[in-house]
């Protein structure tokens, strides 16, 4: 074997993809990726529900926007543009739900506060009062980083307009006035994004943005630099997208051209340790150790892999359980790597409906938010003009704390799905909702509507994110890392080793496709010589802080490569 891919997610198969499409001038030879499931796609994961032909429950990653040039020009570039359609947030009609109060999100903007200032039930500070949710957390931006929305808004419209220049200088002005503030005598880096706010804003108001914000933000309360960057590359009011077959639509079609130009895979070989060695014909080498069942599909067995190269596109967590004799491990840069993020958990519940009856109340689509350990729940798919059934909500979308909620009724007995459906899921490393899991998220979903009936659902899909072989749903970056430092460390930690970690966890968007495919387009230009791909565009192309070290990184460059 020439190159041994680990991880069949979305950068493990675009890997594949490209070397076996467009080679590489170092490594000639056999590519093999393997997966310690029995699926492609790792965090991309689309399932259908029984009555709902064509109604894909995204289990994992759900949307992309149109400033993700990679993302956007990779489904072009395969063939999946008629499937682009918009996925639509927040909207005016839906509903947040916090200490009891029910409210539409029309009635929490500024304007509207502005005018009944005491009607949210929280006890804000005379300075805080009259501020919509989205101006609090703009205040808190703007005491870290003066000017930052005034930034912010000039960069999307010149990125928009395609003003590449302009929209150049204004990233690395935002970086350099980010780089140089202090807070508290502090860098941003070296401090969390809630120390952060609670030099600006009193705990009441903090409290509000937990509740109404969706995620639990303290338990992914990762280092306030890195997620100002995130929230700076986020369009002002860009148009997200998402697929209509399903976002694992994406691996599967770069998989299917891996095994045509000759790939090979093995699923459900996890790998356990990494060995160096020397190749037949001379040089180094590395013998990967997998254990996978044997052939009766019970008993584990080992099996060894000889590879001139390693790529590990692989999350912190399965890192981090390979034996500890790995030489990978034994190194302190690559332990201080693993280190530099720490894991969030995450849990979705999709319950299907015999009608949409959330209409009744007039939200068809976008996100209704609550405190309650629902914390988002998305109106996933109603009835159309052509056509009335079955109705799809992400009835529970958990993080950090809350999704621990929902972890702890997994177990049980399984919700059935309705008379003439497939019965309870039984796809590899999923679990079905539990019946007490059900009803006790039914029983919210109308707390919430503030309605006292509605049918009982007929289908149920539920994946925790936090159980191996991921770990966690994102990571977010700890305080005191410095991530464009560690970043292209990480992709090729040991400078004499043909071994690369190829993850959007070490990127500067973790937890997204456009975080893996970024780290794994850095890695395979500035360390094995891949040309940059034809069908993607230049200008306007975030791949990532780039390794200045690198033996093959092309001389010269815009800001954006």
């Amino acid at each position: 074997m020439e190159v041994a891919i680990v991880g069949a997610g979305v950068g493990g198969c675009y890997l594949g993809y490209r070397l076996t499409h467009d080679g590489s001038p170092r490594l000639r030879g056999r590519v093999g990726l393997y997966e310690a499931s029995g699926r492609v796609g790792g965090r991309l994961w689309s399932v259908e529900l029984p009555g709902l032909p064509g109604g894909h429950a995204e289990l994992g990653g759900m949307r992309f926007h149109d400033q993700l040039h990679l993302v956007s020009d990779l489904i072009q570039h395969l063939g999946l543009g008629a499937q682009v359609e918009d996925f639509h947030f927040g909207q005016p009609e839906n509903f947040t739900y916090v200490r009891g109060g029910r409210f539409r999100q029309r009635e929490l903007t500024a304007e509207a506060l502005a005018k009944h200032p005491g009607v949210l039930p929280y006890r804000l500070r005379p300075s805080e009062q009259g501020r919509g949710i989205a101006e609090l957390e703009a205040w808190g931006v703007e005491a870290a980083v003066p000017g930052f929305g005034s930034l912010r808004s000039r960069y999307h419209a010149a990125f928009d307009a395609g003003r590449w220049d302009e929209a150049g200088a204004l990233a690395e002005e935002y970086a350099r006035s980010k780089d140089g503030a202090l807070l508290d005598g502090a860098r941003l880096h070296e401090q969390s994004w809630w120390s952060l706010l609670t030099l600006v804003l009193g705990q009441e108001a903090i409290q509000l943005l937990q509740d109404t914000g969706g995620y639990d933000g303290l338990a992914a309360n990762g280092n306030a630099s890195d997620w100002l960057d995130v929230l700076f590359h986020a369009p002002v009011s860009g148009r997200y997208r998402c697929l209509t077959g399903g976002f694992d639509t994406l691996p599967r079609a770069l998989h299917e051209r891996f095994l045509s130009a000759g790939g090979t895979t093995r699923p459900r070989h996890l790998l356990r340790r990494i060995d160096r060695s020397t190749a037949p014909e001379g040089g180094r080498a590395y013998v990967l150790h997998f254990e996978c069942p044997d052939r009766d599909g019970q008993s584990p067995r080992w099996r060894r892999v000889r590879a001139r190269a390693v790529m590990l596109a692989l999350p912190q967590h399965a890192l981090a359980r390979l034996d500890p004799e790995t030489f990978l491990l034994q190194d302190p840069g690559v332990r201080h790597g693993l280190e530099s993020v720490r894991g969030v958990s995450a849990v979705k519940l999709f319950l299907a409906y015999p009608f949409p009856w959330w209409e009744r109340m007039g939200v068809t689509k976008g996100r209704s938010t609550t405190d309650l350990p629902l914390r988002q729940l998305w109106y996933w798919r109603g009835t159309t003009p052509e056509s009335s059934g079955p109705g799809l909500l992400l009835a529970a979308y958990a993080s950090g704390t809350d999704a621990e909620y929902w972890s702890s009724l997994r177990s049980g007995e399984p919700f059935p799905d309705a008379p003439g459906g497939s019965g309870p899921i039984q796809l590899p490393n999923v679990a079905p909702a539990s019946r007490r899991m059900v009803a006790r998220a039914h029983a919210m979903l109308l707390e919430l509507h503030g309605v006292e009936d509605a049918p009982l659902p007929i289908a149920a899909r539920c994946q925790d994110w936090s159980t191996s072989p991921h770990g966690a749903a994102w990571h977010v970056w700890r305080e005191h890392a410095v991530s464009r430092e560690v970043i292209p460390a990480m992709r090729r930690p040991l400078a004499d080793e043909e071994v690369f970690i190829v993850s959007d966890c070490w990127s500067h968007d973790p937890g997204s496709v456009h975080g893996s495919l970024g780290a794994a387009e850095c890695t395979l230009q500035d360390h094995l010589g891949l040309a940059w791909p034809s069908w993607l565009r230049r200008e306007g192309t975030r791949l990532g802080p780039r390794d200045l070290k690198a033996r093959h990184l092309p001389e010269g460059g815009t800001p954006w490569r």
